[in-house]
Order: C-alpha cells, then sequence, then structure tokens
C-alpha cells in the first residue's frame, strides 16, 4: 500500500484506522490538542467511490464499495455495493451511521410549512453582522446546516416534551400559545410526556368513578381507553427520541461556526463526544464536513471578529442559560411544591376517613357529637374515598413529569453554563486582549460548551421515555 500522506489511500487509511500519529496533528492550528495516541479517529465502515485517474482496477470509475465492516471480506476490498443502492447496503449491513444521518438528512428534506418560519427565526439568531462579502457565502451555508439541524430538533422535541412544559400559569400558557402562532404559524402541542403522565391521575378518576361513585360502564371504559391509550402511546414514541442527538449536533455546529468565525480552524469532532463514540458516533462523523467547510473560513479571515462572536455567540448564550436557570428553576420548586401538596392532602384526607373508621368502632368516644360527624362524613363518604386515591395520583403525575422534565438538573447546567459564558464575555471585552488570546478563550469556551452538551446528552439518553 502506497505510505505517501495526502492522497486518496491514505485518507481511506486514516478513516478505516486511525493515523493520530501524522505530524499535521503537530503542525497545524485544527488539530491542537487533537494528537493523543490514545484518542481514536472515528473509524469505519467508508463507502468508496471508485474515480481513478489511472485505471488500476478491473473495477471500472464509479463503482461503490463499502470498507471496513465486519464482514469475511477483506477489511480494505469491502463489498460491492450498486451506486443507486448505496444506503440499501448500508442497511443489510447494518451500519447505523450512514443510515442515522440519512434519516435526518431526510427529515430536513420534510421541513415546509411552519417549519420554514422557525427556520427564519432560528436563522436570525445567529448574529454574524460585519463579515466581509467575500465570506457571507460560507457563514451563510454553516448558518443554513446549523439552523436546519436545530429546526428539526425543536419539532421532535415538540412531540415528546410539548409547548408548554416551562409554563408556570395559565396566562404564561396562553402567552406561550400566541407566540409560538405568531412566530410559526403553529398550533402549539402538549407533547408525549404530559399525555401519558397526565393519564395517570386520570385513568385513576375514572376508576374511582366506577368504584365509588356509580360510574358504571362508561367510566370502566374511560378507564380503560385512558390507561391503555397511555401504554400504547408510550411504547410507540419511547424509541424516537431523536430530538436529544440532534440538538447536540446542533450545537456543535454553532461552535463550529463560531470558531470560524474567530479565525481558529480546529474540527468539532476532534473535542466532541469522545467518550461516546460507540454508541453516538456518527454524530461526529456527520459533523465532519461541516468542520472541513469551518476551517476553510477560518483560513480565508485575516483576523478574528471579535465583536461579531462577542455578541452573537457568548453574550447570546449567556442571556439564554441565564433565562433557561431561571425557568428550569421555578419549574422544579413549583413542580415540588405541587407534588407535596397533593400528596400530603391524600395523606391528609386518608386520615380522615382512618378517624371515621374508628368513630365506627369505638362511637362512646365523643359521645352525642360522634353521630353529627357520622352524619357529615356518610354524605360525602365515597367523594371522600375517591379523593384520597385522586390526590396521590395527581402526586405521581408531578413526579413523573420532573423526572422526564429534569428541571432540576438543567437549572443547574444552565446556572454553571451562565457563570461561565459571563467569565469569557468579561475576558473578551477587554481592551488590551490579543487576537491569540481572544482565541484561546474562545477555544476554552467552545470546549466547554460541548462538554456539557456531551454530557447533557449522555444524561437524558439514559433518561429514556419508556415503559417502567
Amino acid at each position: 500500500m502506497d505510505e505517501a500522506r495526502g492522497g486518496t489511500r491514505d485518507v481511506m487509511r486514516m478513516r478505516l484506522e486511525g493515523d493520530h500519529g501524522a505530524t499535521v496533528f503537530d503542525e497545524s492550528p485544527m488539530f491542537l490538542g487533537a494528537g493523543s495516541y490514545l484518542g481514536e479517529t472515528n473509524r469505519g465502515p467508508l463507502l468508496h467511490v471508485l474515480t481513478p485517474r489511472v485505471l488500476l482496477t478491473t473495477d471500472p470509475p464509479g463503482t461503490c464499495r463499502l470498507l471496513g465492516l465486519p464482514t469475511r471480506q477483506g477489511f480494505w476490498d469491502g463489498i460491492a455495493v450498486q451506486p443507486d443502492r448505496a444506503l440499501d447496503g448500508i442497511a443489510a449491513a447494518q451500519v447505523t451511521d450512514f443510515a442515522r444521518i440519512d434519516s435526518l438528512n431526510r427529515a430536513i428534506g420534510r421541513l415546509q410549512g411552519s417549519d420554514d418560519l422557525l427556520f427564519d427565526v432560528q436563522l436570525g439568531y445567529l448574529e454574524t453582522m460585519g463579515i466581509p462579502a467575500g465570506a457571507q457565502a460560507q457563514v451563510g451555508f454553516l448558518k443554513q446546516l446549523q439552523a436546519a439541524v436545530d429546526v428539526v430538533s425543536q419539532t421532535y422535541q415538540v412531540q415528546t416534551q410539548g409547548d408548554f412544559a416551562r409554563a408556570g400559569s395559565i396566562r404564561q400558557v396562553i402567552m406561550r400559545a400566541l407566540m409560538i402562532w405568531r412566530l410559526t404559524r403553529r398550533v402549539p402541542g402538549l407533547g408525549a410526556i404530559f399525555l401519558v403522565t397526565a393519564a395517570v391521575p386520570l385513568s385513576a378518576l375514572f376508576f374511582e368513578f366506577y368504584a365509588h361513585l356509580e360510574g358504571g360502564f362508561p367510566a370502566l371504559l374511560a378507564y380503560l381507553v385512558v390507561s391503555g391509550g397511555a401504554v400504547t402511546y408510550r411504547n410507540l414514541r419511547s424509541a424516537d427520541q431523536r430530538f436529544r442527538d440532534y440538538r447536540a449536533m446542533a450545537e456543535g455546529l454553532r461552535v463550529q461556526l463560531f470558531w470560524a468565525l474567530s479565525a481558529f480552524p480546529a474540527a468539532v469532532p476532534d473535542y466532541y463526544l469522545n467518550n461516546q463514540v460507540a454508541e453516538i458516533g456518527w454524530i461526529r462523523f456527520a459533523l465532519l464536513g461541516p468542520a472541513l467547510w469551518a476551517a476553510a473560513l477560518a483560513n480565508n479571515l485575516a483576523t478574528p471578529y471579535r465583536g461579531t462572536v462577542t455578541d452573537g455567540w457568548i453574550e447570546d448564550q449567556a442571556t439564554y442559560f441565564a433565562a433557561s436557570e431561571e425557568i428550569h428553576s421555578r419549574a422544579a420548586k413549583r413542580g415540588m411544591m405541587w407534588n407535596q401538596l397533593f400528596l400530603y392532602g391524600g395523606f391528609a384526607t386518608a386520615f380522615v376517613l382512618l378517624v371515621f373508621e374508628f368513630l365506627h368502632r369505638y362511637p362512646h368516644i365523643l359521645g352525642a357529637f360522634t353521630n353529627k360527624i357520622f352524619r357529615l362524613v356518610d354524605v360525602h363518604h365515597d367523594g371522600i374515598v375517591v379523593l384520597a386515591a385522586l390526590l396521590p395520583a395527581v402526586a405521581a403525575y408531578y413526579a413523573e413529569s420532573l423526572d422526564l422534565r429534569a428541571h432540576e438538573r438543567l437549572a443547574h447546567s444552565y446556572a454553571l453554563m451562565r457563570r461561565v459564558f459571563r467569565r469569557a464575555a468579561e475576558i473578551m471585552n477587554t481592551p488590551s486582549l490579543s487576537d491569540a488570546n481572544f482565541q484561546g478563550v474562545v477555544r476554552e469556551i467552545g470546549r466547554e460548551a460541548l462538554a456539557e452538551n456531551a454530557e447533557w446528552l449522555v444524561e437524558h439518553r439514559h433518561r429514556k421515555f419508556e415503559p417502567r
């Protein structure tokens, strides 16, 4: 095999075998900190389209071969696939990296209507004013990639978490619904988490109506429909948690964009999700192309665009994390408060029933006053029984919802990131800060953002929305 560096064969070797010993890791700013011999290149599989300058093989130009598969074929020889059936061959070989990227591309291709309006909103969040005309096309392309992935992530996230997860009052629900309609012309959604968790107290209510309030056949039927429907819906929705992966990719693209605008040609895949390659390495794989595009942009910029990076990324993210910290902290406290109120309310109601039963056994304790208590409780006995069963079920709804939405965990994480970005903003606004030191801060804040998002992704992938 030809050992010369830089050709097709060399690129294939790096993809299939790894090549962290290359001198380029020591000499190029794009690979700062990425040359560890213990780190692994996101290896194989590889779809090789033959385009030989000199015909050295019996395979004609355009032949497609899958290399690096765990099959009996030679690691370097691979298996031949038809060009128009390449994805089918990948699926047959159970190569999930390509399939997941293809799924994301198809989801982006299906964006329309309200998604297009949301896409425009997301583009507006990426402020990149003052970029020279020669770099605007490259910047625009990276912004469109980030916004498209972010929109797809939000689309799937709404299906799972809904639009009102962080609304604390009826007024906030109404204001949130009006804002969504104004920006995207989309009807707000409740989300699978709300529908499934709310089914717990609702099914309990229907069953208690059947058991104690003469609800009869309709109440029992409603109980079976609500509880059975919730379980079925949860089974159907549990596997579709792609918004987490897509959100992680969107964050990687955001960091990649602003690294490039800092004239810092580092590649996000070299710093991101290093410990999760086996599980979600496809995200790093998909970021390789944008990383090369961003590196070209960074090399074309003579100096970092400090104002654009500081205002459009650092200040913007500091504001975002501060607002998100407050929202999630308030949601966690509010949810815990309601959980405790309904839980102890159920205990108190059950205690009333216990006193009633005790007095039935020992009516002489309160004498004539006992009969008044009997008459009062007898009139409302069935309703009190229903209430005693319903209140803990509502408490369970809040407990399950808090666990799935992880408000408290997110509030702590966002508080940390708010402090990090605020500190970065203070340093970047120092007049005497050199461009080299500015790029150093950009590199560190980017790595902090990637590390925080990787932790978020891993935790939420393990916090699955599935039957328990």
